[in-house]
C-alpha cells in the first residue's frame, strides 16, 4: 500500500525558524524602548540640573556621557540634544569635559563654569595647588595688586592668573634648557688628540693580547689599559660642545 501522506519536517523547520526570528526581532524592540526610556530619564534629570551649581554642571556632564554612549551609535546624538535637553553640541562637549577633569576633585564647587574652563589649562598634578593658592592679580588702573584665590577672583583675573602661570612656567624650563655652542677649534684639537691617544692605546692592547695568551699577569695590564681607553673616552663624552 502507498503512502500518500507528505512529509510535515520541512514546515515545522520553517515555522521554528520563523518562530526565533521574531523573539529576536521582539527583543530587540524591548532593548529600543528601554533605551529610549534610559535616555529620556538622562533628559528629565538634566533639565532639572540645567542653571545650578558647579556640583550640578558636573553631574550633567557625567549624565550626557552616558547618553552619548546610547545614542551615538544609532546617529541620535545631535537631535536628541536640540530637542530634549535644549544644549548644543559645544556647550555638550564641555559639560562632559568638565565631569573628566574634575570626577574626583572638591575644590571646584565654588567656581563659575567659565572659571573651570579656564582652569583646565593648567596641568592636573598643578591644578589644585593653583586653586587653593592665592595669586598676586594687577587692577586695570595698572599700580594696585591684590593677593586672591580662585574662588574671589572675577573670570578675567582667573585669566590674568591662569596667563602668569603660564608665563612663569615657560620661563622655568628654559632655564633648565642649556643652549647649544657650537664646538671652537680648541674643542676639536681636545677630541683629536684624545682619539688619537685611544688608538694608540688599542693597538697596545691588541699586541698585548698577541704576546701573552694565557698569561695571567698580561690579563691584568690588559684590563689596566683598557680602563685607560675607556677614561679617555669618557673624556670625550663629558666634554661641554
Amino acid at each position: 500500500m502507498v503512502n500518500l501522506q507528505k512529509p510535515v519536517s520541512a514546515p515545522i523547520e520553517a515555522d521554528q525558524t520563523l518562530t526565533t526570528a521574531l523573539s529576536e526581532a521582539i527583543e530587540e524592540k524591548r532593548e529600543i524602548i528601554k533605551q529610549l526610556h534610559d535616555v529620556s530619564t538622562l533628559a528629565a534629570k538634566i533639565r532639572l540640573l540645567k542653571g545650578q551649581t558647579m556640583q550640578s554642571i558636573l553631574q550633567i556632564g557625567t549624565l550626557l556621557i552616558e547618553a552619548k554612549e546610547q545614542l551615538i551609535r544609532r546617529g541620535q546624538w545631535i537631535n536628541w540634544l536640540k530637542y530634549d535637553v535644549d544644549i548644543s553640541v559645544r556647550n555638550a562637549e564641555r559639560y562632559m569635559q568638565l565631569s573628566r577633569a574634575y570626577a574626583n576633585s572638591t575644590s571646584v564647587s565654588n567656581l563659575t563654569m567659565t572659571k573651570a574652563l579656564l582652569l583646565l589649562e593648567i596641568p592636573e598634578e598643578e591644578r589644585e595647588s593653583f586653586l587653593r593658592e592665592p595669586h598676586q592679580i594687577t587692577q586695570k588702573r595698572g599700580s594696585d595688586v591684590q593677593t586672591i584665590t580662585v574662588v574671589q577672583m572675577t573670570t578675567s583675573e582667573c585669566r590674568q592668573a591662569v596667563r602668569a602661570w603660564q608665563k612663569a612656567d615657560a620661563d622655568t624650563r628654559s632655564q633648565t634648557i642649556k643652549p647649544y655652542r657650537r664646538p671652537g677649534p680648541t674643542d676639536i684639537q681636545e677630541i683629536t688628540n684624545i682619539l688619537t691617544a685611544a688608538n694608540q692605546q688599542i693597538g697596545k692592547l691588541e699586541k698585548s693580547a698577541k704576546e701573552y695568551i694565557g698569561d695571567a699577569s698580561a690579563h691584568e695590564k690588559c684590563k689596566e689599559e683598557l680602563n685607560i681607553l675607556q677614561n679617555k673616552i669618557q673624556k670625550i663624552l663629558s666634554l661641554k660642545l
